[in-house]
């Protein structure tokens, strides 16, 4: 988990130095070493906080699931049940907190509990625009991710006619194709995260991203 928010802080951090080092007249750069410097020497006491936190309500989630599915007590499986529903909402909701807080982060350098706030805040603002974006995002990433596994399988097929191993290949390049592919999600969430920073220092109206970025505003 450590090594999946790692990541993803660096491509949100990369979106953010590409969203700020760009204006309406020309475009910048992504300063994908540095989100990695910032990642593993500055902000990774925010980072394994944050995997601390999301690991250990997976365990409490899975030591519930284990106990619910070994009670003979019908009664207790209900309550069980309702218990691991909530821990799984809480634990969609910490996640989508950490994943803002880490696009504020790698804009303004603040500790986690105030880049939390501030996140969650600007998202709330803008929350229509996230909402948006993140559909949008989430269908091009199990399309892509569909895509690839499927014409990767269909490859392989016609090269080694082996049909027993096709869904083993099938499985294996839909699980790359997606660590690929989600990161497109983490960009898109960089990105408007920036765009909110930018309306909220500029009054609604921003003066960075790059060319294409303010042609389709």
């Amino acid at each position: 988990m450590f090594i999946l928010f790692s990541a993803s802080w660096v491509i949100m951090n990369s979106a953010a130095s590409f969203y700020f080092s760009s204006t309406p007249q020309k475009e910048g750069e992504a300063a994908v070493m540095q989100g990695v410097k910032y990642a593993t020497r500055t902000h990774c006491g925010s980072i394994a906080m944050s995997s601390f936190i999301f690991v250990f309500i997976d365990i409490i989630n899975t030591f519930l699931e284990t106990v619910q599915s070994n009670s003979k007590n019908p009664c207790l499986c209900i309550i069980y049940l309702i218990l691991v529903c909530i821990i799984k909402c809480l634990q969609k909701v910490i996640e989508y907190i950490t994943m803002q807080s880490f696009a504020f982060q790698a804009i303004s350098g603040d500790k986690l509990m105030q880049s939390c706030w501030n996140g969650f805040i600007l998202s709330l603002k803008h929350f229509m625009k996230f909402i948006f974006a993140k559909v949008i995002a989430q269908g091009f990433i199990k399309l892509g991710t569909f895509v690839v596994s499927g014409l990767t399988t269909y490859v392989m097929y016609l090269i080694f006619k082996i049909p027993e191993f096709m869904l083993f290949v099938f499985l294996l390049a839909e699980l790359i194709a997606y660590l690929f592919m989600s990161a497109i999600e983490d960009s898109v969430n960089g990105i408007l995260m920036s765009y909110a920073v930018d309306c909220e220092l500029n009054e609604n109206n921003p003066k960075f991203g790059s060319p294409y970025f303010h042609e389709k505003l």
